[in-house]
C-alpha cells in the first residue's frame, strides 16, 4: 500500500505488459519528470522482463514478487 501511495500527485502513465495474466504495471510520472512503475508477477514462476526503457535490460521477478523501478 505504501507503495501505491508514492505515486499520489503523478500524472497516469499508460503501461502495459506483454502478458497481463502473468505480470501487471502500474505507473506515473512525478511533476519533475520521473517515471515510477510498479510491476507484479502474479505467476508461481519466476518471470523475466524487458526493462531497457530503465537503463537495464531485463529483470527477474521471483514468483508473486511485486518490485518498484524508478
Amino acid at each position: 500500500m505504501q507503495g501505491l501511495c508514492e505515486l499520489a500527485g503523478f500524472r497516469h502513465v499508460a503501461a502495459r505488459t506483454s502478458d497481463e495474466t502473468r505480470l501487471l504495471t502500474l505507473a506515473g510520472r512525478s511533476p519533475a519528470g520521473q517515471t515510477l512503475m510498479w510491476l507484479a508477477n502474479l505467476t508461481a514462476s519466476e518471470v523475466t522482463v524487458d526493462i531497457s526503457r530503465f537503463k537495464r535490460r531485463h529483470l527477474v521477478m521471483t514468483p508473486y514478487a511485486i518490485t518498484r523501478i524508478g
